[in-house]
């Protein structure tokens, strides 16, 4: 499974006004002249005037942009904008209504089935996964495995637990220890819905 939000996208130059469209993309929301004058530490004054003439971004500014909004850019990957997978964010585990989308690659892992992200609201699982993470499920799974992280429902609830499978029961454990782990009996008719198992981390470190 790979961890935080590395983008890889291909470019062998990086002009202002498309690092701007890759940014917003990537984001799903409005990136300003203002968020990338803060990224390079300059003025807007100064961004507008670059924006003014689609000027190209040197490596210093490029590394700058990268570190401020987490992400890489490539330019000798093999990986473009295109390639990049759109997944629909929920927030509140309603899988009804998406509120948003976010843009992932699956890198060297497997590409997700069914992928969808959740906006974590817990810190049950940290220092794992962390409250305000985008924790990116793959919904091709329909059964669980020992060890590994799922979006569960159980009575009604939704859970991102780290399940373990035991020869009696099955623990939804939380990786976070002032959290209690909850034992379901393995032989008794408690339905456990496995929704997705977790497939990837994105986390925006502004």
């Amino acid at each position: 499974m790979s961890s935080h939000n590395l983008i890889n996208i291909k470019k062998e130059t990086m002009q202002i006004k498309e690092v701007q469209d890759i940014l917003r993309r990537l984001k799903n929301t409005n990136i300003s002249q203002g968020d990338i004058a803060k990224a390079i530490g300059t003025t807007r004054s100064n961004v507008s005037q670059l924006f003014a003439k689609n000027s190209s971004l040197d490596d210093e500014k490029i590394k700058k942009i990268e570190k401020f909004f987490n992400i890489k850019f490539d330019k000798n990957g093999e990986k473009s904008l295109e390639s990049l997978i759109k997944v629909p964010v929920y927030s509140g585990y309603d899988m009804e209504n998406a509120n948003g989308y976010i843009y992932i690659s699956g890198g060297k892992n497997a590409k997700p089935l069914c992928p969808f992200a959740i906006e974590v609201a817990s810190d049950s699982m940290a220092p794992y996964i962390n409250r305000g993470d985008f924790a990116v499920f793959d919904g091709g799974f329909n059964s669980i495995e020992d060890g590994k992280v799922f979006l569960i429902r159980f009575e009604g609830n939704f859970f991102i637990k780290r399940i373990l499978d035991n020869i009696n029961n099955i623990i939804l454990k939380s990786d976070n220890r002032d959290y209690t782990d909850i034992s379901i009996n393995s032989f008794k008719n408690e339905k456990i819905e496995v929704v997705g198992r977790l497939h990837s981390l994105l986390r925006f470190e502004i």
